[in-house]
């Protein structure tokens, strides 16, 4: 009888420990299933190697070991809540595997959530699976949100199947502006062709092929999702892109074989034109938002869209401002150029908010590098 439950224990126990541990991934994995902001996917939990990876696309993987993570904290923004990973001192505890068994290291990473309850609940049960393979935490635990939602099991709120449908889109021509590879400039904008201007071009519509929206997008039109958070949950995807596959994953269409310039698959909301170009040998992302002869037009568009991106930033983000650059000497007109650079993660992209004058036409966007 004795070593009939000596056996029973040797099987059944690391079953009782597993179980402990997938525990606190399912947790994780609801939180992204229905929080995350920029649609991430789950993750697996390997338990010999005490890891966990997520893909990223169909080639590549992030792989998270536990046993090195040093601080996990959840920080708020207008669109939800960031959780915020970084290793512990001189410790690689992110990479990026791709299928060619390149690895890419990483010394942090960020989740983002539309829900605190979920961000919280992420970060716990990650420290709390962490703790098991002796990682050495900040304060010994995850930095939660003081709001009241700690770290209870989530129980999504089931939204009735919004139908999809077909919508046509219609996109303004905006104008096309590039930007040069030149390092000895720090202009962040400078076209190697002139313009190529159509007669009353500002007026024209150009209709594109109906086009069938995901699932995603026609949850976030039927439940009228404020443009506000929609533009947050776009930048967000696009500044993860960029840090995790230098907008690799995101490359459309390519328009300019001999510049390597690429529609985007991702949009920000209001812009009229998303696109990869390059910017001092540099992979961009780039939105235009608007052109106009009138400076006075663009330059109350730039306080708006500011204003709507710094509502996106949290409190991580520092702002310098470009208008007294050198580059500017010669300018006719005031100066709207202004970078975000975030303080604690180095490795994410830094946004641009700018307006380029050329051939006395001014265009607002961002640039994302």
């Amino acid at each position: 009888m004795q070593k009939i439950l000596i056996i029973i224990c040797l099987i059944v126990l690391p079953h009782v420990g597993f179980s402990q541990f997938q525990f606190h991934v399912n947790e994780m994995n609801k939180a992204i299933n229905f929080y995350s902001a920029d649609q991430a996917k789950p993750m697996t939990f390997f338990q010999p190697t005490g890891s966990l990876e997520q893909p990223i696309n169909e080639f590549t993987l992030l792989k998270i070991r536990l046993a090195l993570l040093g601080e996990i904290s959840v920080a708020t923004s207008s669109l939800g809540f960031n959780v915020n990973i970084s290793c512990t001192e001189n410790e690689e505890c992110f990479s990026l595997l791709k299928h060619d068994s390149v690895s890419t290291p990483i010394p942090s990473n960020t989740f983002f959530f539309t829900n605190a309850k979920a961000a919280n609940s992420f970060a716990s049960n990650l420290a709390e699976l962490a703790l098991k393979f002796d990682a050495k935490l900040t304060h010994g635990k995850a930095t939660l949100l003081d709001d009241g939602t700690k770290t209870d099991a989530i129980n999504p709120v089931v939204k009735a199947k919004p139908k999809t449908e077909e919508i046509p889109e219609e996109t303004e021509e905006p104008q096309k502006v590039e930007l040069s590879k030149s390092t000895e400039s720090r202009k962040p904008v400078q076209s190697k062709k002139k313009v190529e201007e159509k007669e009353n071009d500002e007026d024209e519509v150009e209709k594109e092929t109906p086009v069938k929206k995901s699932k995603v997008v026609a949850e976030e039109a039927n439940q009228d999702a404020p443009p506000q958070e929609l533009i947050c949950k776009h930048l967000f995807a696009v500044i993860k892109s960029g840090k995790e596959q230098n907008f690799k994953d995101i490359e459309g269409t390519e328009t300019n074989s001999e510049r390597k310039i690429n529609d985007s698959k991702l949009k920000i909301k209001g812009a009229k034109r998303n696109y990869l170009s390059w910017y001092k040998s540099k992979r961009a992302f780039l939105a235009e938002f608007k052109t106009s002869t009138e400076f006075e037009l663009i330059a109350e568009e730039f306080g708006l869209l500011q204003t709507q991106l710094e509502d996106c930033l949290d409190g991580n983000w520092e702002d310098t401002d470009h208008s007294s650059d050198e580059i500017y000497a010669n300018s006719t007109n005031e100066v709207k150029d202004v970078e975000y650079i975030h303080q604690s993660d180095k490795s994410l992209p830094h946004l641009r908010i700018l307006i380029h004058t050329e051939n006395g036409k001014h265009t607002l966007f961002i640039r994302i590098q």
